[in-house]
């Protein structure tokens, strides 16, 4: 019985963080893209000349010591890619490609984005992209 009530605890186990990261735009940026894995964005304007995003991660059969592994080989990552020419600054997955298997079993993230952008960006926007994260 004890087997079984510690099996089953592993099973309904879930493992969730928050990781802040912040990015100095560059001078005369009109223009923000964001292409994310995941269609949970909210976009919050600001005072501040930096973008900040809040990652939250939920690993619903993940186990705490595999996310902080996953948020520290950098899987979490944005890539800032800047076009000069047409005033812009997008952000991108750095390293989310790989389908995460944990026992056999597919383990689906649940990614959401909270982000701080300048009241001075005239444009704003976000290309969901399914990746490996979760769409729910």
């Amino acid at each position: 019985f004890f087997a079984f009530l510690l099996g089953s605890t592993q099973l309904w186990s879930q493992a969730s963080n928050t990781v802040l990261h912040v990015y100095s735009l560059p001078a005369h940026t009109e223009t923000l893209a964001f292409e994310l894995p995941s269609s949970k964005v909210e976009i919050i304007k600001t005072k501040s000349a930096r973008i900040s995003i809040e990652t939250t991660i939920m690993l619903p059969a993940g186990t705490p010591p595999l996310l902080d592994y996953l948020i520290k080989t950098k899987r979490y990552d944005l890539k800032a890619t800047v076009d000069r020419e047409a005033h812009s600054f997008t952000l991108s997955p750095a390293k989310l490609q790989k389908t995460i298997i944990i026992k056999g079993e597919v383990c689906n993230e649940d990614i959401r984005y909270k982000i701080y952008v300048p009241e001075s960006i005239s444009k704003v926007s976000n290309t969901y992209s399914s990746l490996t994260a979760s769409s729910e």
